[in-house]
């Protein structure tokens, strides 16, 4: 399992919420980035905060190959945020 920040946004390194279930507990997202699982974390900015999500499950479109459609899980505030990698 990987541990992905989405707290620099760049072109190709994104993630756009699109949905948002039970509070925030579970939200939808599209983004583009390579190489994220099932299962792995996501560091997402939350305001002037941040917040980690699990995820429940990923799909890649075939066009452009690394844009994604995920649903993701609500995990709380990371501990070590600086301790993150990209995926």
């Amino acid at each position: 399992m990987k541990t992905h920040s989405f707290l620099d946004r760049c072109i190709g390194h994104d993630v756009m919420v699109n949905k948002i279930e039970a509070a925030g507990q579970r939200i939808g997202v599209t983004g583009w980035c390579y190489g994220i699982s099932d299962g792995d974390t996501l560091v997402l900015p939350n305001g002037s905060d941040q917040a980690t999500y699990t995820v429940e499950r990923i799909r890649y479109k075939r066009d452009p190959r690394d844009m994604f459609s995920a649903t993701l899980t609500y995990l709380g505030q990371p501990e070590n945020a600086g301790d993150s990698t990209d995926g």
